[in-house]
């Protein structure tokens, strides 16, 4: 038996019955459990298996598909507004398209866990997405120098091959407020929203958001 603080990202059905279940978990990594009679009326799940709250998970198993045996949320969910509520199915999207090495999702799990915080607690949507996004890119290596020898006004973009690079096309963010944003101070959030965008279409290999549709 093992268990562990978790978040539910994703759910999707298994039966008529039961559903398999994706959690960001504390310690575990990002697991995938068999929830068991989950759909059923007088499920010992019922309740206890909604997005976005801090949930105490118990599971058993040796496959890599585990069995779901217990199941409590030590939160009550606020409600938020339709845009705070897209934002933080991005935050579950991103994680599950992402490949992230098992080492990592600790961090992973308390970025998380701030960035949801702040969106419940309806703080700036941009900057608590940027953020997050730029968080989970140092994790797994995209922490982008700017190019040598740049000055602050110079355009920057990104290049798959090459990262960072000067901007002769678009001209969109200047090295200057990228350099801002990474330092967390004042930022211009449309420049850093586009550089941004192209960093995540790359890390997620081009793969559809679908939250984003919603918009």
């Amino acid at each position: 038996m093992h268990a562990d603080s978790a978040y539910l990202l994703h759910r999707k059905a298994f039966s008529d019955s039961s559903e398999i279940l994706y959690y960001l978990t504390d310690s575990d990594g990002l697991l995938h459990v068999l929830a068991k009679g989950s759909k059923k009326n007088k499920s010992q799940f019922k309740g206890q298996l909604q997005p976005f709250l801090p949930t105490c998970i118990s599971w058993q198993g040796r496959s890599s598909l585990k069995t779901l045996t217990q199941a409590e949320q030590t939160g009550v969910f606020t409600s938020v507004s339709y845009p705070y509520h897209v934002s933080m199915l991005y935050l579950n999207e991103l994680v599950m398209l992402l490949r992230i090495d098992e080492s990592l999702f600790q961090d992973v799990y308390l970025h998380y866990r701030d960035a949801l915080n702040a969106l419940l607690n309806e703080s700036d949507i941009s900057h608590t997405l940027r953020q997050f996004e730029w968080r989970l890119c140092c994790l797994i290596g995209y922490e982008l120098d700017l190019p040598q020898n740049v000055s602050e006004e110079t355009f920057i973009t990104f290049e798959s091959q090459n990262g960072l690079i000067e901007d002769h096309q678009w001209r969109r963010c200047k090295a200057s407020e990228f350099a801002q944003f990474i330092e967390n101070k004042t930022y211009n959030q449309k420049a850093v929203n586009w550089l941004m965008r192209q960093l995540i279409h790359h890390i997620t290999q081009g793969k559809p958001i679908k939250s984003r549709e919603l918009w």
